[in-house]
């Protein structure tokens, strides 16, 4: 039954094909209207359009695009043995359709999940080298507490949920000299104006209040009195390990 009556790519039904098949003896242009009255409408069962003109020259006619759905309902309206032929065809074309249709969402199934286990490996990898890089951090850094949060987070990170609690310090909001924060990236205390200038290069200003505070303290070999900045370990120790550590900076 391939092919008995003209079905385009569209999976629409060739009016004048159909009613050529029906072998029908009213004229298409009276018939089809009489068809339509059976309830189709216009943009939803059908659709209309002209046919090609003839090499011989000629008007050309007007001809329907049907669905598969009414086509079948015409053929169940003639009540004859073509209609059931025609009625039998069109049902094994929706089958197959169906078919073809459930095998391409199987298909693409099966393509969404390889990308889905790719994205999945991917993210793993991804999240290896970060743990990596940031237990690399905690082995250099000499601050017990911020050595203790940085394995926190690796281990966090590779198991994708918050499986240790983040270390909380004493304090809200902590505050140390540039000399803490030397220890805590793996540099000497000596190295601390050395930072300062880092930080004041990248455009990080004391700000008292909002990212420190002035403390007076006793300088060196003396008793005098001087007064010194302390940032907020919040604040300065994620710049500090970013600058200074290149550690990724969404996952410090």
């Amino acid at each position: 039954m391939n092919n008995l009556i003209k079905i385009n790519t569209d999976n629409m039904v060739d009016g004048r094909s159909l009613h050529e098949f029906l072998q029908m003896e009213t004229r298409y242009n009276d018939w089809f209207p009489r068809m339509v009255e059976y309830g189709f409408v216009e943009g939803v069962d059908f659709y209309s359009k002209m046919s090609k003109t003839l090499a011989a020259g000629g008007r050309p006619s007007i001809n329907h695009d049907l669905t598969i759905s009414m086509a079948k309902e015409i053929c169940m309206l003639q009540r004859n043995e073509r209609g059931k032929q025609a009625r039998l065809y069109f049902i094994e074309c929706e089958e197959k359709l169906k078919s073809e249709a459930a095998r391409a969402i199987a298909i693409q199934d099966a393509k969404n999940d390889i990308q889905m286990d790719k994205a999945r490996a991917s993210l793993a990898n991804a999240r290896a080298k970060q743990a990596k890089l940031l237990l690399e951090i905690a082995d250099r850094a000499q601050v017990e507490m911020y050595r203790s949060i940085i394995i926190a987070k690796a281990t966090n990170l590779l198991a994708g949920e918050n499986l240790l609690p983040m270390p909380k310090s004493e304090q809200q909001r902590s505050r140390h000299g540039l000399a803490y924060f030397c220890r805590m990236v793996g540099k000497p205390e000596t190295w601390a104006s050395q930072m300062g200038k880092e930080l004041l290069k990248a455009g990080i200003e004391k700000k008292p209040g909002e990212n420190g505070e002035y403390i007076e303290t006793t300088a060196k070999g003396g008793g005098k009195q001087v007064q010194g900045f302390e940032w907020f370990d919040d604040y300065l120790t994620p710049i500090v390990t970013r600058m200074f550590t290149h550690a990724p900076e969404s996952e410090i």
